[in-house]
């Protein structure tokens, strides 16, 4: 964009701050050249080439600053935290946060106090949000959020039904210095698990309205897709697999295959979302806004409306459907040799769950009916995919999976180890090769794309890891893959294991999207792409409207990758925090029963005690222990017993029996 130099030139050359339309008269821009402008401007700020002030207007950064995330702590201190996981948080005193908030974007200069390196907030670049969830008390809130002080004086509305103490309810923010909130709904009783996903909801400050199309509009695209089919190539005559967890919400991609002398002839069929979602509409717009779909444990939230999620995309058994295929020829080393992507109308013959594909595949399933050689050819081009991937060194970073049992109360009843067998490992290794594909397809068109990238660690942070591997014995020499693959050979069978694998990930770059190519380390990618999951990831409807012909500024791909990545990040956050109470739940009905633990870390009178399978920590205190605390390593195995928890605060003690 030939304005970036004159922007810096115009901010710098000011003694105070701009604002956006002030800006845009003094550049001459038309009003769709503004949207241009507004991307542009979030690069520039994110860069810290110029800085915005807490009224939205633009000015020149003074010393050396940086935006992040304010993560508060109950005490009134703060630490800022930086988009690179490998810049180490910076701690904020309490008389330099400025009145920022818990979960505020901020500029940050860094400065030092006493010959050590602290912060000091110069701008708040927005509110991190306005609503917050807790327990009512006797005229103040309990925030279910402990990063947030303990007690916020809550102010009712007249016509706001009284409330017994400990009831949960919602309130927005009236004043950030000194803290008060307003009451603004009543949520529930926090022992009744109903209310378990209203509160995540909350916390994460997700929408859960969803407007449907209406019926005149659903006609409209239903006569729309029936016309379309006919100008597709047709590929319905191909046997198709939807292969899905039992219990999906909808299905973004079916699967074919074709047996060749030299290999198979793979497709990889996507649901063509872009073909009813166009951009700028307002359902488009809202489908931005949250991004992706959310999967919590009794509340699902689709990022589409359902009508066109559920009745028009998502690739249902025996449905004609349109989609974006990917056609690879797959060599028996599991090359890709050639890919073609086309416009196509599908129909997917079977829709089969994990568990009843992997019984096809172990040749228990006695349906005759079943694609039986289909189903074994699949998982040959899967192996022979999975090979190649190995060889170049690709990070096996599979963790176990917990399915939670819930019953009509949303209570849940029982909690069961999910197999990955290759049932699963199929569909994900013609998933990853799809999405390779497309972004290939793209670089060689010198097209640009918006990738999902996954950096190399740092010195650093793989440093730190390997401290903390020598507690359990372990050694880490060097950062290769080859060599993170053999300690994750090494500790696959430990109970410590699921523990490690979380701390290597967080000792490495969170993936995310980019205008830039930075390749995908965990995978050893070249160059890698979103393009399989366009009902529930916005960031694969934009890759389809790149194939379709959209060509994206740099700035617009920028801006994208910066928020699709946030709202990723706070998705799954959720999704974590839904897992994680569901699980609490059942310990806490539980209390009497033992669950094996592992010891993760030691301090001075209490251990973090992991509870096996579950992924899920507690601590537990010196005082009262069976057994010698002075026994206690990284790495120990015992018993453990629930002493006390909330749910709702994410808050676990337990007994450990040595």
């Amino acid at each position: 964009m030939k304005e970036k130099k004159r922007i810096i030139e115009l901010i710098s050359a000011r003694k105070g701050p701009i604002g956006f339309r002030e800006l845009a008269e003094a550049l001459h821009l038309k009003k769709k050249e503004q949207r241009r402008l507004s991307a542009l401007l979030w690069r520039l700020t994110e860069k810290g080439i110029i800085a915005k002030d807490d009224k939205g207007r633009y000015q020149a950064p003074s010393g050396q600053e940086a935006s992040a995330r304010l993560h508060m702590n109950p005490r009134g201190f703060g630490f800022a935290v930086f988009e690179d996981p490998q810049r180490p948080d910076l701690y904020i005193p309490p008389m330099k946060l400025n009145g920022a908030f818990h979960g505020d974007i901020v500029r940050v200069r860094e400065e030092f106090y006493k010959g050590k390196k602290e912060g000091r907030i110069t701008a708040i670049l927005r509110r991190g949000f306005s609503q917050i969830v807790g327990m009512a008390s006797s005229g103040y809130l309990m925030p279910l959020d402990r990063n947030l002080p303990e007690y916020i004086p809550l102010v009712y509305p007249k016509d706001f039904p009284s409330v017994a103490d400990e009831t949960v309810i919602s309130a927005t923010i009236t004043r950030y210095s000194p803290l008060e909130a307003r009451a603004l709904d009543i949520i529930g009783d926090p022992d009744d698990p109903a209310v378990d996903d209203k509160v995540v909801f909350v916390l994460y400050h997700l929408d859960t309205l969803i407007e449907d199309i209406s019926p005149e509009r659903f006609e409209e695209l239903k006569k729309a897709l029936e016309k379309e089919t006919e100008k597709r190539k047709d590929l319905r005559a191909l046997l198709t697999l939807t292969v899905d967890p039992a219990e999906a919400k909808d299905h973004d991609d079916a699967v074919s295959i074709e047996e060749k002398n030299d290999g198979w002839r793979l497709y990889v069929h996507i649901a063509d979302v872009s073909f009813f979602l166009k951009e700028d509409e307002e359902e488009d717009r809202h489908a931005f806004q949250r991004g992706f779909s959310v999967y919590c444990e009794d509340y699902y939230r689709p990022m589409l409306p359902p009508a066109i999620t559920g009745e028009l995309c998502s690739l249902k058994e025996g449905m004609p459907r349109l989609a974006m295929s990917v056609m690879m020829d797959v060599n028996r080393l599991g090359q890709v040799e050639k890919s073609e992507i086309i416009s196509s109308a599908v129909q997917a013959d079977r829709f089969l769950s994990y568990e009843e594909f992997q019984d096809l595949l172990d040749g228990k399933n006695t349906d005759k009916t079943l694609p039986f050689t289909e189903a074994r050819m699949m998982m040959e081009c899967a192996r022979a995919l999975n090979k190649q991937r190995e060889a170049r060194c690709a990070l096996d970073l599979d963790m176990p999976e917990t399915r939670i049992i819930l019953d009509e109360k949303k209570s849940p009843v029982a909690l069961m180890p999910v197999h990955r067998g290759w049932a699963h490992r199929i569909i994900e290794e013609f998933m990853i090769a799809a999405n390779e594909a497309v972004a290939r397809f793209l670089e060689k068109r010198e097209q640009r794309l918006l990738f999902r990238t996954h950096e190399s660690p740092s010195e650093e942070s793989l440093g730190r890891f390997s401290d903390m591997l020598e507690y359990f014995g372990l050694s880490l020499s060097g950062d290769s893959p080859e060599e993170i693959n053999r300690l994750l050979k090494k500790i696959h069978d430990r109970p410590f294991g699921p523990f490690l694998k979380t701390q290597l990930l967080k000792s490495l770059k969170q993936a995310r999207y980019t205008d830039v190519n930075y390749g995908h380390y965990g995978l050893q990618s070249t160059a890698y792409t979103h393009f399989t999951s366009p009902i529930r990831r916005y960031s694969d409807l934009v890759i389809h409207r790149i194939l379709k012909g959209r060509i994206f500024e740099e700035e617009e791909l920028f801006a994208l990758g910066k928020v699709l990545s946030e709202k990723e990040r706070v998705v799954a956050g959720a999704e974590q925090r839904s897992r994680e109470i569901k699980i609490l739940r059942y310990l806490d009905a539980h209390r009497d029963e033992f669950f094996k633990g592992v010891v993760t870390w030691v301090g001075d009178d209490k251990a973090a005690v992991e509870l096996e399978g579950l992924s899920i920590e507690g601590q537990a205190f010196f005082k009262g222990m069976r057994g010698d605390p002075r026994q206690l390593t990284p790495g120990l195995e015992g018993r453990v017993r629930v002493a006390s928890v909330e749910p709702l605060t994410g808050y676990l003690e337990v007994e450990l029996i040595l």
